[in-house]
């Protein structure tokens, strides 16, 4: 996935090593049971996160519904480096306890090609369900809701550093 950002990499950063960011990203996706577990700022910009949220049951496509039958706890984390030549790097990591999903990928974020000041991220992601026979369905049905979620945290993202500024 691609996302684009009118802002440049520098406020991206920053924004993602806010704890008020991440507190209201978490409120406006998840609710108030979600949590920012820490949130670390390096000397050299870069930034550790960790958050928990749960993903009601009945909330869930009904073909993760068939097999999970409460609801969904999630441990997710984003490593991003310091900005180096303009540009910063991400490793994202996700677990759900207790079942047989792992959940991975990498962002790059970089000056936007076209737009001066702008920033593009290209993210890539896997999604491993191990269970026999509906894996595939699940692991489809996981990574369309993750490009959604993509898609709502730029937009989320581009509104907050607007309204931050």
């Amino acid at each position: 996935m691609i996302a684009e950002y009118p802002d440049s990499v520098e406020n991206l950063v920053r924004a993602f090593g806010d704890e008020h960011y991440w507190l209201a990203w978490l409120a406006a996706e998840y609710g108030n049971d979600a949590t920012l577990d820490s949130i670390q700022v390096g000397s050299d910009g870069s930034v550790e996160v960790a958050c928990t949220f749960a993903l009601p049951q009945d909330q869930l496509p009904s073909v993760v519904a068939r097999v999970y039958k409460s609801d969904v706890q999630i441990q997710r984390g984003e490593s991003w480096s310091a900005i180096n030549d303009g540009a910063a790097t991400c490793t994202i990591t996700a677990s759900m306890p207790g079942t047989p999903v792992t959940l991975s990928g990498s962002a790059q974020l970089a000056p936007h090609p076209e737009h001066a000041g702008g920033a593009q991220m290209r993210v890539q992601g896997s999604v491993d369900v191990r269970i026999p026979m509906v894996g595939r369905q699940i692991e489809k049905v996981i990574a369309n809701q993750l490009i959604d979620l993509a898609t709502t945290r730029c937009d989320f993202t581009n509104s907050w550093i607007s309204q931050d500024s």
